[in-house]
């Protein structure tokens, strides 16, 4: 059964639908009204989602909260700061066995370690530039680099360093997240 992801950043967002690891089509809007776009995506597919993973920079109201449980089997909705978990899960996955550094280039900048082993050392706040990176990058230079976020693109055309960009890390994190939840659980 498919699950939906919903990952609400500021005035945009991004859904996609996902089959166990897979990401179908991701869509991208502008504006504040994701309400509707999930009510009408799920009317579209005919069927509720096994698993709806939600995660917003800013509180979800009480009351959409409780209409969206109404719109899956399981609800699963997460803060800001789960971005950086689903991020970090899905370079393990991806780079399984190999130490990563994973940049987060959207409005605040920040890295995450991700050790030979799979596990996670916390976010270091930076500033963004490309001395920075290149810093950061200097220090642990047998980590792979991996750049998401919205300027992602932008800072990996300046450097000199192979990097790997994945625009949708954060997505596909909850698309494993909600597998292993589904897999566990059901």
């Amino acid at each position: 059964m498919a699950n939906l992801l919903v990952e609400i950043e500021g005035s945009s967002f991004k859904l996609a639908w996902s089959e166990g690891l897979t990401l179908g089509r991701i869509y991208r809007c502008k504006g504040k009204d994701y309400l509707k776009f999930i009510i009408s995506s799920i009317e579209a597919e005919k069927e509720k989602p096994e698993v709806m993973a939600l995660i917003s920079e800013d509180p979800i109201p009480v009351e959409t909260e409780t209409l969206l449980r109404g719109c899956s089997h399981h609800l699963m909705v997460f803060d800001k700061s789960f971005c950086r978990v689903a991020a970090s899960e899905c370079a393990r996955y991806l780079f399984k066995g190999r130490a990563c550094s994973v940049f987060h280039l959207g409005g605040e900048c920040s890295v995450d370690f991700v050790d030979w082993y799979g596990n996670c050392r916390g976010e270091e706040p930076i500033s963004g530039t490309e001395f920075e990176i290149e810093r950061v990058l200097a220090v642990r230079p047998k980590n792979i680099a991996v750049f998401t976020g919205e300027n992602a693109i932008y800072f990996a055309k300046r450097m000199k360093n192979s990097i790997f960009v994945v625009r949708n890390l954060v997505l596909m994190g909850l698309a494993l997240i909600t597998d292993n939840y589904v897999r566990k659980s059901l």
